[in-house]
């Protein structure tokens, strides 16, 4: 995670697991389970969705907070004292991802 320490927050949501990317500004909304890159656009068929209509990104608001409620804050003093083998495992990962 290279932007950690470059002052935006992140958090780790604790209740499960959520895919879905959300953008939220102004009176507007995406929303999707696509990653920005290629492999998800082409590959995976993963798509997101625009909304204009205002209910629906208030709604989308109401969830982020809800979501942001049972969050952790991932502090890069924490972040960084992960295990070698957490560390090793990303790195294969991150080898083996261009594969799937």
């Amino acid at each position: 995670m290279p932007f950690i320490g470059c002052g935006c927050p992140f958090f780790c949501y604790e209740k499960g697991f959520l895919h879905a990317k959300v953008l939220i500004s102004d009176n507007l909304a995406c929303s999707g389970s696509a990653n920005m890159d290629m492999r998800s656009f082409c590959g995976q068929f993963e798509l997101n969705a625009v909304f204009f209509d205002h209910k629906v990104v208030e709604r989308l608001v109401q969830d982020f907070y809800t979501d942001l409620s049972v969050s952790k804050e991932v502090l890069l003093s924490e972040f960084s004292k992960r295990p070698t083998l957490q560390r090793f495992k990303e790195v294969f990962a991150r080898l083996l991802s261009p594969l799937f």
